[in-house]
């Protein structure tokens, strides 16, 4: 409904200037991507080191830092509330919610659910209706989407078009650059009113959402160079194994 108000359906038109600008300066950010990411490609062993200290460092500042400032509100329980057309029939909102439910159901993280759609607590119209995810434990929890995006990208682009492993990453590190700068971006514009937050405890909320910001900003860095060196690195190993399990014949 918001961008409704902005975005006019009138074909070819005049970039807004903060428009032009923004793309200009992304554009530009792009390019020194492109340029750092070839340099780190090229020395791949110092991109492994700085991710091996990045562990050891890890593992001290968890030895460190104190742990009771950080909440323990992970209960394994998501809820979500859904909410169709006004007008919408009971047996339509059940066939949506169904649907939603399928998706949801298909995620490795969902252990199981239980979905309800009608009047009843606090849903007052037949068009909303909620679902009680049940995650699993945080353990076998994995979220790391940015890299997904780019190695899905990349074995497609090996499988499809025959693209050289090192040249299909490096590709797919230039094309998603701009929808994972864009995630984070997001993301960290989510914690920032908390990272700034002022008033009665602030200073609790403020060190929490800076860890979180300062979290995404290390974490996307090391996913936009570490990720390409881990996927060259895997594929070397593959190559090694599948070679070694040829049977060579004996004359």
């Amino acid at each position: 409904m918001l961008c409704s108000r902005f975005v006019k359906a009138n074909g070819e038109q005049r970039k807004n200037w903060r428009v032009a600008d923004f793309d200009r300066g992304f554009n530009a950010v792009q390019r020194g991507y492109t340029v750092s990411l070839r340099w780190c490609m090229d020395r791949a062993r110092l991109v492994l080191a700085a991710f091996g200290l990045s562990l050891l460092a890890t593992a001290l500042l968890f030895y460190v830092t104190p742990k009771d400032f950080i909440p323990a509100g992970d209960n394994r329980n998501l809820h979500i509330n859904s909410e169709g057309p006004e007008d919408i029939s009971f047996d339509r909102m059940v066939a949506r919610q169904r649907k939603l439910v399928d998706v949801l159901a298909e995620h490795p993280n969902i252990a199981g659910y239980m979905s309800s759609i009608g009047a009843g607590g606090s849903r007052s119209t037949v068009n909303n209706g909620s679902i009680l995810l049940l995650l699993k434990p945080a353990g076998e929890r994995k979220l790391d989407l940015d890299a997904i995006m780019l190695i899905d990208f990349a074995l497609e682009r090996q499988r499809k078009e025959g693209m050289e492993p090192a040249q299909a990453i490096f590709d797919a590190c230039r094309v998603r650059f701009r929808p994972i700068m864009m995630t984070s971006m997001a993301a960290m514009a989510g914690t920032l009113p908390i990272a700034l937050s002022l008033g009665a405890g602030a200073e609790v909320r403020r060190s929490l959402g800076l860890a979180v910001a300062g979290g995404l900003i290390f974490s996307q860095i090391f996913t936009l160079y570490l990720t390409p060196e881990i996927y060259l690195s895997m594929d070397r190993l593959q190559q090694r194994f599948q070679r070694k399990g040829r049977v060579i014949p004996t004359s």
